[in-house]
């Protein structure tokens, strides 16, 4: 074979593996084997049933509504911490504390018998309930801080309003110039009026009944009675060893003076004992519903009645 046909052979080699490359590089991206399509339609399928069971843990599964305008609050609160004002950070957790104190101390002033300082405090608890809100502090938080600061107040003025009941009576008892006794009885009634409103504020209703007075008067009788008892005990063992020369601290000659003083205070207290007790009889019987077929043995009966 000559040289000429050899070099023709190799041309027409070249030819087809040109042709061949050609043909190649025509052939789409897009060609995928059997095995490659199979794995994509799994995927597919895995996808798909996901899907489902998240549509089916949904609360709007099945719904037409992709969106919804309901306010949801979360269950914790973004709290301020640091609040700038002319370029100067205050760091507010660091008040927690002192605006705590300070909303009790505004909502317990808030119930005052006083209009102007109970609608100044209330703007004030107000501004601190907001301060707390922004620092995180829950609703039911605030309502326990109310709750405390009105338990609070409610103890502290049925102790005065004891005290007070106790220096009427004891005025009474007593006694004294008539001029004293007329501006300290207004000084006591206001004192009560006081106290009625602000435990009225409070939802205390239990002290606007007369009633009810009268037995924390008659109460505080009945502890003075107690007291000067036990002095009266008190000064006839010191006359008692007085008389056998047993006393150590004075002659006890004014003993007998204050054990006659004494009396006339005993006496005095077991009778305002009396007229409270009169007076709680006839309240229980205007508040007692009388029996329809029973007739009080001090009722008279008309003659016409009779016939």
């Amino acid at each position: 074979m000559s040289a000429i046909a050899v070099l023709e052979t190799k041309e027409a080699e070249a030819k087809q593996q040109k042709t061949a490359s050609a043909a190649a590089s025509q052939i789409p991206q897009s060609v995928f084997t059997k095995a490659m399509l199979e794995e994509m339609l799994a995927a597919k399928k895995t996808s798909t049933a996901e899907k489902t069971e998240q549509e089916k843990d949904s609360p709007v599964a099945g719904a037409d509504v992709i969106s919804t305008t309901i306010i949801y609050r979360a269950p914790s609160i973004a709290a301020i911490n640091l609040l700038g004002i002319f370029g100067i950070k205050i760091d507010l957790n660091a008040q927690k504390d002192r605006f705590r104190e300070e909303y009790m101390k505004n909502y317990a002033m808030s119930k005052s018998h006083n209009m102007l300082v109970s609608r100044f405090a209330a703007v004030k608890y107000g501004f601190y309930g907001m301060m707390l809100s922004f620092l995180g502090v829950s609703s039911e938080e605030i309502l326990e801080l109310q709750k405390n600061a009105r338990d609070a107040l409610i103890s502290q003025n049925r102790v005065l309003m004891d005290e007070n009941e106790y220096a009427g009576e004891m005025l009474e008892i007593m006694g004294g110039p008539k001029k004293r006794m007329r501006a300290e009885r207004m000084v006591i009634d206001e004192m009560r009026k006081q106290l009625i409103a602000q435990l009225s504020n409070c939802g205390v209703k239990e002290y606007s009944d007369p009633d009810r007075l009268i037995e924390i008067q008659r109460k505080q009788c009945l502890s003075i009675l107690q007291k000067l008892t036990e002095e009266k005990a008190a000064l006839e063992y010191e006359l008692s060893m007085t008389d056998m020369g047993l006393c150590q601290y004075g002659d006890g000659k004014d003993t007998p003076e204050k054990l006659q003083k004494l009396e006339r205070y005993i006496t005095k207290t077991k009778a305002r004992i009396e007229k409270h007790d009169k007076k709680l009889e006839v309240f229980k019987r205007k508040s007692s519903v009388p029996d329809p077929f029973v007739c009080a043995d001090d009722v008279k009966i008309s003659k016409r009645a009779r016939k």
